[in-house]
């Protein structure tokens, strides 16, 4: 938020009221509550000229600090049956959980991108699983860092084929409607062409690897 728009939030606070864009000099009341979040740490901010100290005081009334998830492992296992259901009802599927190897890794993993990248996680992972349970070869590489994935038959699936496949079942799924595919992958649309052109992709209808 600039420090333009700090300071009118700042005089809704302190003073109750506003004016709407257009709408000339009437007032309106307000009594809210207000729920600030941010990734920045306040003191910082304010030292660095951007958070308006009276603001950053006017709304700390009572904080919350939220740990990283690295530092919440208790927290994945919950979090990853959560999305798994999320999921499940979104695309129509029957991934019945994670097993234990896989949980395990995603315990390991740093999770620099906190909780929106545990789930983008997930969703893969339920695109790859089809039905069953999420296993460690339906994990990322970065999750895995040096470990390789396995098949169910104990060879080596190549993280190129295992992305492949993942399209091929996104297309399939959503019946060949790519935007929607994008999202079902986590990815921009733009991205998903760019890798139906890698894996030369064309007009697959109902193919999986």
């Amino acid at each position: 938020m600039d420090s333009s728009t700090q300071a009118k939030l700042l005089r809704v606070l302190q003073e109750g009221n506003f004016r709407r864009v257009g709408g000339g000099k009437q007032e309106i009341q307000v009594d809210v509550r207000v729920v600030a979040a941010t990734n920045r740490v306040p003191s910082e901010a304010i030292q660095q000229n951007q958070l308006r100290e009276d603001l950053f005081y006017r709304l700390n009334v009572f904080s919350i600090k939220l740990p990283p998830l690295r530092e919440r492992k208790d927290d994945i296992a919950l979090l990853a049956k959560t999305f798994i259901e999320e999921f499940n009802r979104q695309d129509n599927r029957q991934v019945r959980g994670i097993t234990s190897e896989a949980d395990r890794e995603l315990e390991r993993h740093g999770w620099p991108g906190n909780v929106r990248e545990l789930r983008n996680v997930v969703q893969r992972a339920v695109v790859l699983s089809g039905t069953g349970l999420i296993d460690v070869e339906h994990l990322p590489e970065n999750i895995l860092k040096a470990s390789a994935p396995v098949s169910p038959r104990g060879s080596i699936v190549p993280i190129r084929e295992m992305e492949r496949d993942a399209i091929l079942r996104a297309l399939d799924d959503t019946g060949q409607d790519k935007r929607r595919a994008a999202q079902l992958l986590g990815i921009s649309l733009k991205t998903l062409y760019n890798k139906l052109a890698k894996y030369g992709i064309q007009a697959v209808k109902s193919a999986r690897i």
